[in-house]
C-alpha cells in the first residue's frame, strides 16, 4: 500500500506536469484502532472565547495546554504521528497543528494543539488508522447554537446561568454549518 500526496506541477509546452510523492507503507506508522469517543465530544460548538486575565489577545480554549482534547481509540501504544489536524480557516493566524500527543496508557490520548481551535472555523482531528475523526467548531457568542451571534444569545445565556432554560444538547441543536470534503481539501492540502 502506498500513501500518496499530489502536488501541482508546472505548465510546460502546453501540458500540465505533476509530481507524485510516494512513501512505502513500511515508512508509515501502524495505527490500530478507531476513535470511540472524545472529550469534548465530537460536534461540540464552543461559544466561549476565553483568554488570560488582563490579556484578551492570549486566547485559551479547546486544544490548548489548559484544555487538551482527549480521544479514546481503545488501543494504547500508538505512534504520535497517527494523528492529523485540519481547520477550514486559520483566522489570520499561523496554521494550527498538534504539538503533543500523550498516551494515557488506557487507550485514551491527550492531544495539545499549537493554539486553541480557530474561531468561525471547523477543526477536524483525524486518526490515520481508519480515517475516523472528531470535529469541533468555535463560534464565539453563539450560546444557543442557532448559527448566529445576536442579542438573543445574551438572553439565552442568562437563562442558562439562572437555570431557567437548558443549553441545547447535541441531539437537539440545529446544524448550522456543513463542511463538504472539498472544503477540507482546499484548506488542508
Amino acid at each position: 500500500m502506498l500513501r500518496t500526496r499530489f502536488l501541482p506541477g508546472l505548465l510546460t509546452a502546453g501540458s500540465l506536469t505533476a509530481i507524485l510523492l510516494s512513501t512505502a507503507h513500511a515508512q508509515c506508522p501502524e495505527c490500530p484502532g478507531s476513535i470511540v469517543a472524545s472529550d469534548p465530544p465530537s460536534g461540540t460548538v464552543d461559544a466561549r472565547q476565553p483568554h488570560e486575565l488582563f490579556d484578551a489577545s492570549a486566547l485559551l480554549g479547546i486544544g490548548d495546554a489548559s484544555e487538551p482534547v482527549i480521544i479514546d481509540i481503545g488501543v494504547f501504544g500508538v505512534d504520535p504521528s497517527c494523528w492529523s489536524l485540519c481547520e477550514t480557516d486559520d483566522g489570520g493566524n499561523a496554521p494550527n497543528s498538534i504539538v503533543s500527543v500523550a498516551d494515557n496508557g488506557d487507550g485514551t490520548y491527550m492531544l495539545v494543539l499549537s493554539r486553541p481551535i480557530t474561531a468561525a472555523a471547523v477543526t477536524t482531528i483525524s486518526y490515520l488508522g481508519d480515517d475516523s475523526s472528531v470535529q469541533f467548531i468555535s463560534h464565539p457568542s453563539n450560546a444557543n447554537a442557532d448559527g448566529f451571534s445576536t442579542a438573543v444569545d445574551i438572553i439565552d445565556l442568562i437563562d442558562y446561568l439562572n437555570n431557567i432554560a437548558s443549553p441545547p444538547m447535541e441531539s437537539t441543536a440545529p446544524t448550522w454549518i456543513v463542511v463538504e470534503p472539498s472544503v477540507d481539501q482546499i484548506f488542508c492540502a
